[in-house]
């Protein structure tokens, strides 16, 4: 199982399962390419430096080469076992062969060379990256590395004691290696995790171990499965399939921040070449790619001049539309180069749930769908009155919009544009998950009236004095925020009986939004606080200070998109909203000086097929 990067950062590989090694675009999420299958599952796969060609290794027991440009296998060797690695010079590519033995051919002469037959079985092996072209390779207690020339049948041995290594990495310059696998049970019968770097410069071994507290709090809880260093050798990210997290260190071993990895077992790990994107794989079947960590600022997306008053995310993350009333333009930003495409004369954006389809409210007040690659007008929504604040159903299927005029809310089929209902609604509004209601602020916003968007007619009317927004929850709750600084939370699948009340803000309500898995409920208020909250106990988690209206969710949950002072959107985690990890952390974003605070979400998640249950 194994996820890797193309020496450019616009691919990912992946190898799983059902034998088959796919390509995708590292930006968009999409599929690029599928090659053909191995007869068995893949166990690990290696780009060359020119991104042309990939070697694969899998349970067939071969060794196969593959020309990207046509999708066919170029070179094909047998008796391969589990891991494979591709040298830095483009010339050499290493496996693991029968009998424990190095295989290393010369790509260019297609001869073949075996190193030694070790004592014990390979579990990975690993070029350095630098001009020494040094060969790591690790079996269960031992690494032994051979230097660039491989002239000695006897490498120099690093003793890892106790330790089962399972992952290696170089730092940049070879000058440092880092070992990660398990040593052993606990007190509590969990097993130990284990990193360890070892100075490998003038073949001196010198045994580096991580700082681990009795709680385990900068350690993982359980065996590390991978370990990879970032390109400029300052920051070691691990993983762990026990304990589900990602944890990164600085090159002290001083843990500088830990996120959940998507609630599922980790079994690999990659950085992306420029160091500023973080790939997992998991064993759900996909692929995870989040921007990596560091003490910096947060990532600003900047282009308003007066206050946002909304943020909607595209459906994979990638990009977050912005509206302005006051400065009548909406900004959609890529969130991967931080460039934003401006839309003139619109506002109150809104991403439709199943497509790139971006609903927005021009100057004269239609509702315009638009493409937010290149801005193009796909349709124009009309009524006789002035239309806002659209909102999408969950199947992206329908728009309801809130009419002033006569305070009533009215439904639009997205594929014609036509009216299809339109029932009283003064404010606010927010689908049920089943598409089949609307809930909407009464006249007066006294009251919440959840209404059937097919007969019109009004199922429920709950009691909200000053309502002011709304949200609604896959599971099927329904929170409203009020000018008493009181969030309330109706289940609505029980009659909305009596509901939750989160009541720490200090101020009136100006904005809600769920996370898409339903765990949190982020809300900002007229004084400037953002606070994240358990929605099952009213309980606040998170407070965050000087961030204004438009908050928004990232489609994963582990990202929030606020409005700063200064009218720019700032991405912050809210991944640490879960408990007392710590305040939001800030990370790296791509080379540029843009800044991002979080370990933001992962911003693509790819369908790959991976293996579940195999070691790296």
């Amino acid at each position: 199982m194994c996820v890797v990067w193309s020496a450019d950062g616009t691919r990912l590989a992946s190898c799983g399962a059902d034998g088959t090694v796919r390509i995708w675009d590292a930006g968009t999420g999409k599929e690029l390419q599928t090659l053909a299958t191995h007869g068995g599952a893949v166990r690990q796969i290696s780009w060359s430096p020119d991104g042309k060609r990939l070697a694969s290794i899998g349970d067939d027991h071969t060794v196969r080469i593959w020309n990207l440009a046509n999708g066919n296998v170029e070179l094909q060797f047998a008796g391969g076992t589990r891991s494979v690695s591709w040298s830095p010079d483009g010339v050499r590519v290493a496996w693991d062969g029968p009998e424990n033995a190095v295989v290393v051919c010369n790509i260019m002469s297609k001869q073949l060379r075996t190193l030694q037959n070790l004592t014990s079985p390979i579990e990975t092996l690993a070029w350095s990256p630098d001009a020494s072209h040094q060969l790591a390779v690790a079996t269960v207690h031992r690494v032994y590395v051979w230097n660039d020339q491989m002239n000695s049948d006897v490498p120099w041995t690093i003793e890892a004691k106790d330790l089962d290594v399972s992952s290696l990495a170089w730092n940049k310059d070879g000058s440092l290696l880092a070992t990660a696998g398990t040593v052993g049970l606990d007190a509590t019968g969990h097993l130990r995790n284990a990193i360890a770097v070892w100075h490998t410069k003038w073949g001196v071994a010198m045994p580096w171990e991580t700082p681990a507290d009795d709680d385990n709090s900068s350690g993982h809880a359980g065996g590390v499965d991978a370990v990879a260093w970032n390109p400029k050798g300052d920051h070691l990210a691990s993983a762990s399939h026990l304990d589900w997290k990602i944890r990164v260190w600085d090159a002290t071993g001083h843990p500088v921040s830990c996120f959940q990895g998507g609630g599922k077992a980790i079994f690999a790990i990659a950085w992306s070449p420029d160091g500023g994107r973080l790939a997992w794989a998991i064993d759900d079947g996909t692929i995870r790619i989040r921007y990596a960590v560091s003490h910096e600022t947060p990532a600003i997306l900047s282009g308003h001049t007066a206050h946002i008053d909304s943020a909607s995310w595209n459906r994979n993350g990638t990009l977050i539309a912005t509206g302005s009333v006051a400065d009548g333009t909406v900004l959609v930003h890529n969130v991967l180069t931080g460039k934003a495409m401006p839309l003139r004369s619109f506002g109150s954006p809104a991403f439709s749930p199943v497509d790139d389809q971006l609903a927005v409210v021009s100057a004269d007040h239609k509702v315009h769908l638009v493409d937010p690659v290149d801005g193009r007008n796909l349709r124009v929504i009309e009524s006789p009155d002035a239309l806002g604040n659209p909102t999408w159903s969950r199947d992206g299927q329908y728009l309801a919009c809130t009419c002033a005029a006569d305070q009533t809310v009215r439904i639009f089929a997205a594929a014609t544009g036509m009216q299809t209902c339109a029932f009283p609604g003064a404010t606010a509004l927010a689908w049920s998950p089943d598409g089949r209601r609307i809930a909407a602020g009464a006249p007066g916003g006294r009251a919440i009236r959840i209404t059937d968007i097919k007969s019109g007619l009004e199922l429920m009317q709950l009691r909200a004095p000053g309502m002011c927004n709304l949200a609604w929850s896959l599971d099927g709750r329904l929170a409203s925020g009020h000018d008493d600084g009181v969030i309330r939370i109706f289940d609505v699948t029980r009659g909305g009986g009596s509901p939750i009340q989160c009541s720490d803000h200090t101020a009136g309500i100006v904005s809600l939004s769920w996370s898409p898995d339903g765990s949190r409920l982020a809300s900002t208020c007229r004084n400037e606080v953002t606070k994240i909250w358990n929605p099952v106990d009213g309980k606040a988690l998170l407070s965050m200070r000087g961030y204004m209206q438009a908050v928004a969710w990232s489609p994963d949950s582990l990202s929030l998109a606020c409005e700063t002072k200064g009218h720019d959107i700032a991405i912050l985690d809210a991944s640490m909203g879960y408990a007392v990890e710590g305040s939001p952390r800030a990370l790296s974003f791509l080379d540029r000086q843009i800044k991002r605070d979080p370990a933001d979400a992962h911003l693509l998640q790819l369908r790959a097929n991976i293996h579940v249950g195999m070691g790296p």
